[in-house]
This record gives structure tokens, sequence and C-alpha cells, in this order.
């Protein structure tokens, strides 16, 4: 190796070094997607960022991995260990972020929604208030924007109030407040015929805001992430 060669290239720990921070970037943006959409970040931006993630990953990944063989082949004298871990670390680094990247992705969600509720609980309950005061109206099925926080309401009984719903068309999820806690013992059964009823849905969830509940996750006291069809 020449003295010319950048200082990664010269010193094996500084290019491992350099790799595992690049994957480790990779990994956090991945996780920041996550996080940024469960804030409504719309679904073109998010196809946007996931798709430039993949392709600054795969030229990464590609440009580590050469550079990791190369070093690793004309270290001839180097201890063996020392050339494996210049050969396999980029690729088993790929590996390994392409296996978390779902798990990642989820975690960054679970984070936002936590946060978003922690920052909009107080909010929510006044309009939850509000809304227990109003008459049943014809834009209870319709999405309303108060205080600037977007919410459905279906008045049951009882009163459950969905927050912050996002999706595409008929398919979203949003922040349910459900008093009698009752989405806690819904299980989802998988997918299911669009009106078709789940033999373990209770009566009072089918329909639950026009729609089919798929899957439900407790968040906190009444508030649960649900996912509608």
């Amino acid at each position: 190796m020449t003295d010319s060669a950048p200082p990664f290239r010269r010193r094996p720990a500084g290019f491992l070094v350099l790799a595992t921070a690049f994957f480790a970037v990779m990994a956090l943006a991945v996780f920041a997607t996550g996080f940024l959409d469960s804030w409504g970040m719309p679904l073109m931006a998010g196809l946007v960022a996931l798709g430039l993630i993949a392709l600054l990953l795969l030229i990464g990944a590609t440009a580590f991995t050469v550079l990791g063989f190369r070093a690793a082949y004309r270290r001839k004298a180097a201890p063996i260990l020392l050339r494996l871990a210049l050969a396999l670390a980029p690729p088993l680094l790929f590996a390994g972020l392409a296996l978390a990247a779902r798990p990642l992705l989820d975690a960054g969600d679970r984070l936002g929604v936590a946060a978003r509720l922690a920052q909009d609980e107080a909010r929510f309950a006044i309009i939850i208030a509000r809304v227990k005061e109003e008459q049943p109206a014809a834009s209870d099925g319709t999405r309303r924007t108060e205080d600037g926080i977007s919410f459905l309401v279906d008045r049951g009984p009882p009163l459950r109030v969905a927050f912050h719903p996002r999706g595409i068309l008929d398919s979203w999820t949003g922040i349910v407040f459900d008093p009698t806690r009752a989405l806690a013992n819904y299980v989802s059964q998988g997918a299911r015929r669009p009106g078709a009823r789940s033999a373990i849905t209770p009566d009072d969830l089918s329909g639950l805001f026009g729609g089919d509940l798929v899957g439900c996750r407790h968040l906190r006291d009444d508030f649960f992430l649900c996912r509608f069809s």
C-alpha cells in the first residue's frame, strides 16, 4: 500500500470503523423514516426516502466490499483474522442491515407514535370533551381538524375518537381513544373480505369508524394504535 493511498486504506482499523459508521448512518436513516412516517409524512416522500436509502446503501456496500477484498488480498502477510475482517465485514454489515430494516422501521414508527401521543394528549382531551358535548352530526364519519389535530368520531355508543388518521384510501391507521378499552381484547384474524365480520370481533367493534378493524396495539391508558381497512 503506497503512502499516497487514503488513510483509511493504509490503516485497516480506520477502514473497518468507516465501514461500520456508514452502515450505522444508513440504519439511523431507516429508523428516522419510520419515525417521520408516524408523524404523517406523505407516502410519496416516504417512498422516495426509502428509495434513496436503498440506492446509497447498495452503492456504499458495493464500494466497501470491493475495497475490503482488495485490502485483504494485498495484505498477504497480515494475520488471517484481519484479512477475514477486511473482506467479510462490509457484506456482513450489509446483510445485517437488510434483515434489520423492517424492525428498524417499526421501531421508529413506535417511537414516533409514542412521542406524538405525549405531545398531543392534552389537545386530545380537549377535543374529546368537546365532542362529548356535541349533538350527533353528519360530520361524525368524516375527517375533521381542530387545533391542528385531525380526527374521526364514532358515536357508538360508546363514543370513540380516532386521532391523526393516516393511510391510503380505505386502509388507514390512527390513535384511537377507547374509554371501554375493549380494543385491548381484539385479536386480528388476518386478512378478511371487506364487510366480513370476524367471529371474535365484538358487535360494538364491527364497522368501527365505518371500516373493518384489522388490528390494534395498546399505547397507554385509553389510547390504542389501530389499523382499519
